[in-house]
């Protein structure tokens, strides 16, 4: 009987956890949410962030300076320790056959070079749908 009532509680607490949960690299963390995705900044800085279709990057060249590379509120969209949500209508590639979305974030900080800045990216999250 023991073994039986702990088969039932497996297969609830499997019932429950079907969908995916929250993913990340100690950075960031990023879940699905009705819409969308939620991006959450656990750090202190602000950053910036990109979302694909995993499967369209097979026939992208991207850059991370391509998206922005400045230190202002229009590139570092997600604020420190918030969070955003980023609609389906604004994952690049995203379409109703997507399985993975593979999800950027970095920071962008003062170069060794007078007035320039550089990118420090994070390790890509990416999210199984």
């Amino acid at each position: 009987m023991k073994h039986i009532l702990s088969l039932a509680l497996a297969l609830a607490v499997a019932a429950c956890n079907d969908g995916p949960t929250a993913v990340g690299n100690g950075v960031v963390t990023v879940a699905l949410e009705d819409g969308g995705i939620r991006i959450r900044n656990l750090t202190d800085a602000p950053r910036a962030y990109a979302a694909y279709d995993q499967d369209v990057l097979a026939v992208l060249d991207l850059s991370l300076t391509a998206f922005c590379n400045t230190p202002d509120a229009n590139c570092l969209r997600l604020p420190a320790n918030g969070s955003v949500l980023v609609p389906f209508s604004q994952i690049g590639g995203y379409s109703a056959s997507t399985r993975n979305i593979v999800v950027w974030t970095w920071r962008v900080v003062p170069s060794s070079t007078p007035g320039q800045y550089e990118i420090m990216s994070d390790e890509a999250v990416v999210l199984k749908l």
